[in-house]
């Protein structure tokens, strides 16, 4: 269970995240109205690269991994006939007892309906992290809780970055509206200067 303390950080649920995407994008919008090509630029390049998240939640983001490691060739299990069964799976599996054997995570269709279960009653993304990690532990794998942090990150990191990119729109929008007044401040003292009204 999550312990942050950082309030740009907090516990959201998949669609929770999607939806302070969303919130980031209209925000940003307001990169229009400053004359700074390098900050536009840089919202442009985030606003594209929120787009291209893989994985709308982390169910689709583990079934996506589940999916690569067939479809590169792999069948997670030890077929008849094989010299070694390790040629089967990743490297990236060969800490876990399953290596070269078969993997429940892969292939038993009961764990991919718990995935989904969990998926269904898991209120918040902590509540779905800390299922999944307990799975992870019940069929010994390691692969799980990388896949977690890597979703995990994958938002905290963009969200992050959008909300810094606002921070800097605001300045500039708050600098602008600063000089804006001094400047008109500086007009009636001239004003004054030269005899007053015209």
């Amino acid at each position: 269970m999550s312990t942050t303390t950082n309030p740009d950080s907090t516990e959201h649920s998949p669609k929770q995240s999607e939806k302070q995407l969303d919130r980031l994008r209209d925000k940003l919008g307001d990169a229009e109205f400053i004359n700074d090509p390098e900050l536009t630029e840089r919202v442009r390049q985030w606003e594209k690269r929120s787009f291209e998240l893989p994985a709308g939640d982390v169910e689709e983001h583990i079934e996506s991994q589940i999916t690569d490691l067939k479809a590169s060739g792999y069948a997670m299990f030890a077929r008849e006939g094989l010299e070694d069964a390790t040629d089967e799976f990743p490297d990236a599996c060969s800490k876990c007892p399953h290596y070269g054997g078969g993997c429940p995570i892969a292939t038993q269709r009961v764990v991919r309906q718990e995935v989904s279960r969990i998926v269904t009653q898991a209120e918040t993304d902590s509540a779905f992290r800390r299922e999944m990690r307990s799975l992870a532990e019940d069929y010994r794998c390691h692969r799980i809780p990388e896949w977690l942090s890597e979703w995990s990150n994958r938002y905290t990191e963009i969200i992050q970055e959008g909300l810094e990119l606002q921070r800097e729109i605001d300045k500039q929008i708050q600098s602008m509206a600063s000089k804006g007044a001094q400047k008109r401040v500086d007009l009636r003292a001239d004003d004054d200067e030269n005899g007053g009204h015209r």
